[in-house]
């Protein structure tokens, strides 16, 4: 790693007792001083240690602390951000949108993003008593669906994603959709501390002739030591001279409890009658003083109840594993690495009575001990930190060595800039008559939508607007979802900041679902991005959004490049979650706008029958009618035009012929939609009942043919 090259770690501090900033500040600090020179740790506060801290954000939902840490990143020349991740690190669950955010855009800035995730949710797991050890008050729905939506978000803003084991890759991939080939395993370290002998240790603590336990960590709900406490109680009564040390800082913090958990545990050991026999040390332990505590362990318990529906590594596991010291580990998740009776225990921490029994059995069989220190100890050597710390900066090495030739940052820069231009001139624009000939009219029948949602039962919703239609039901003509979502979008902001927000999304989507077409079938980044803004200034673009205002047909041209995606996806796989969401993304375009959708349903028809897939034709047809059915069923039964009131009395022979030709060519649109639904239908049926293997030329293939044409000939006259 040569010249300018930097990094900046986003993390705690290690100030803050968090294991995250511990992890971060022994990591990076056994490299070599030239290349630590090169990494900055952006913290949540100062510190001096052997690398350098710089505090760049705060813990809480502001959205003042990521931006503040994204200007910081803009002003020094990093080639790599990495991020400590965990999902409280940033105070709150939801803050992890607005950071996954800055990410995203460091990326698109030229920046490469590497995401560490120290802990990875099973969806199908996780449970109410999981979001209460965190702290977390949303419902259990909600929360799934943003886990699982910020975990793929910060995947799309990386280039790597660092986890711990192989289960949390499987998980990334499987639940989470994430390619294998973005993750990388880097096992949690095991830092190098120096052994000190037993009977030393013990001396050191005034436990000499005693059997000692030891719970060592961070004190804070969640834990489990209240199970170990209830099974001391049994142990002592079979092993006189055992001795339990509970040792640690207490977490700090409203959402971890720990001052209160310290006082039930203190309370619980009082009404056990265990204060002989049970030690506080309530305190942070330097590395000097690690030695002491687990020299004199002869067995470390481990008995977190919070890692039953999710994929971590344990710091203290790994403690346990630079010492040898037998493990007895709650059988979750988070300690996977312990496999029972192999080179550990692995119990039910609520069974008081298992995790009695596992106690005593481990300390009267000596023999049982020895054979779990050597295989943690061969697990120990594969994981050292030195090697740990090596894998990452070869990470970065690797990283680094695709810049440049593949991409000029100069490119990346000038077209987003221009991209966000059209956006920023839309949202301080004074009012929205300046977007298109016609964009006042169609905000302003949302504007109605919104009254009538007010006031109207749903059935009455987009009918009668007296004022500027000649007793038209509106929405039963126009597309109706863009309507629909300025006038919801308005009950939770005012209702021209919802109609500013929704244009000037509209030319910023309209690049990302260019650019990502294109992705998918160029492959070259830098022409999809030369290319995804030259469309945004293409007629295509500008003429239905600026000079028309009809922001219905605007957003679906949004969505036609995504569909277009999904459709080839569609043909080249022979899955049915492709068809469904082919047949979503379709009925999303009609319900935009008709004349769009029409248009993509004769390419999808002609697209299919080429193929000669009309199984999939029918489902996609089938589906995304069923999707629009109620729409279409109100703009065939509907009447009169979408012509102004304002048009001149005089003109209305001329305006009664132009009302009755318009509204006949809106017609054949839906017409022709449905004639081919239904030619699509009786094909499958016919290929369905009489198509057989052995025909020398099948007849389908000609209904096809004939079918294409008939579609073709149909469209021209039209």
């Amino acid at each position: 790693m040569e010249g300018k090259a930097a990094i900046a770690i986003i993390s705690t501090s290690p100030s803050a007792r968090c294991g995250i900033g511990i992890y971060t500040e022994s990591l990076y600090g056994v490299l070599t001083e030239e290349q630590r020179s090169k990494i900055v740790v952006l913290s949540d506060m100062s510190y001096r240690g052997k690398l350098r801290y710089e505090k760049s954000w705060e813990r809480g939902s502001s959205i003042l602390s990521p931006l503040k840490l994204f200007f910081k990143i803009l002003e020094r020349d990093y080639d790599i951000v990495h991020l400590q991740h965990e999902w409280l690190v940033f105070g709150i669950l939801f803050a992890n949108l607005f950071y996954a955010l800055i990410l995203f855009m460091l990326k698109l800035l030229g920046k490469k993003i590497v995401v560490t995730f120290h802990t990875v949710f099973d969806l199908k797991r996780l449970n109410k008593e999981t979001l209460k050890l965190f702290n977390i008050r949303y419902p259990l729905g909600l929360v799934k669906k943003a886990i699982s939506f910020l975990t793929k978000f910060y995947a799309a803003a990386s280039n790597i994603i660092v986890v711990h084991t192989d289960q949390m890759k499987i998980a990334l991939v499987k639940q989470y959709g994430v390619s294998p080939r973005k993750v990388v395993v880097i096992s949690h370290f095991v830092k190098k501390l120096p052994n000190m002998g037993r009977d030393e240790a013990k001396r050191k603590l005034g436990l000499q002739g005693k059997k000692v336990l030891l719970l060592f960590g961070l004190i804070r709900k969640g834990k489990g030591y209240e199970y170990v406490v209830r099974a001391f109680k049994k142990v002592k009564e079979k092993i006189s001279n055992v001795v339990l040390l509970i040792v640690g800082a207490v977490r700090e913090g409203e959402m971890y409890w720990g001052d209160k958990y310290l006082e039930y545990l203190k309370q619980l050991v009082k009404k056990l009658r265990l204060g002989d026999c049970v030690r506080f040390f309530t305190r942070y332990i330097p590395d000097k003083e690690v030695p002491v505590f687990f020299g004199a362990a002869d067995v470390v318990i481990l008995p977190y109840e919070k890692g039953k529906s999710y994929y971590s590594a344990s710091g203290i596991l790994h403690l346990a594993m630079n010492f040898s010291t037998p493990v007895i580990a709650a059988r979750t998740l988070q300690f996977l690495e312990i496999r029972d009776d192999e080179n550990g225990r692995a119990v039910d921490p609520e069974n008081v009575d298992e995790l009695a029994r596992a106690i005593v059995e481990l300390l009267n069989d000596w023999k049982k001990g020895e054979k779990y220190s050597e295989n943690l100890k061969r697990l120990a050597e594969s994981r050292s930190i030195e090697k740990c710390a090596q894998k990452h900066w070869e990470l970065y090495q690797r990283l680094l060595a695709k810049e440049g030739k593949s991409r000029s940052r100069f490119v990346w820069v000038l077209s987003h800039f221009l991209v966000l231009l059209p956006a920023f001139f839309l949202i301080f624009s004074l009012n929205l008559v300046n977007v298109g000939r016609d964009g006042f009219t169609h905000v302003y029948k949302a504007w109605v939508l919104r009254h009538q949602m007010e006031t109207l039962p749903f059935w009455l919703w987009g009918r009668w607007d007296w004022s500027w239609y000649l007793g038209n039901p509106f929405l039963r003509s126009y597309s109706p979802l863009f309507y629909y979502i300025l006038a919801s979008l308005s009950f939770i902001v005012p209702f021209w900041t919802a109609a500013r927000i929704l244009s000037s999304l509209i030319t910023p989507l309209a690049y990302i679902s260019i650019y990502k077409a294109l992705r998918h079938f160029v492959k070259s980044r830098s022409v999809s991005i030369i290319f995804a803004t030259v469309y945004i200034y293409s007629p295509v673009h500008i003429i239905p959004l600026y000079m028309w205002g009809s922001l219905g047909q605007a957003f679906s041209t949004i969505i036609v490049p995504f569909y277009l995606v999904q459709l080839h996806k569609t043909s080249q796989i022979n899955r049915n979650k492709y068809v469904v969401e082919a047949a979503f993304l379709l009925a999303v375009t009609m319900l935009l706008n008709i004349a769009v959708g029409f248009w993509i349903v004769v390419l999808t028809t002609i697209w299919l029958l080429l193929k000669k897939d009309i199984a999939k034709l029918f489902k996609i047809g089938t589906c995304s009618a069923a999707l629009t059915a109620s729409f279409l069923y109100a703009y065939l039964t509907a009447g009169g035009t979408m012509l102004p009131v304002i048009t001149p009395l005089s003109q209305g022979e001329r305006l009664e012929e132009w009302l009755e030709s318009s509204y006949r060519i809106s017609i054949l649109h839906i017409e022709l939609t449905i004639v081919i639904y239904l030619a699509i239908a009786v094909i499958y049926v016919i290929f369905r009942k009489y198509g057989k293997k052995d025909w020398k030329k099948p007849y389908w293939e000609k209904a096809f043919e004939v079918t294409a044409v008939v579609i073709v000939i149909t469209l021209i006259l039209s």
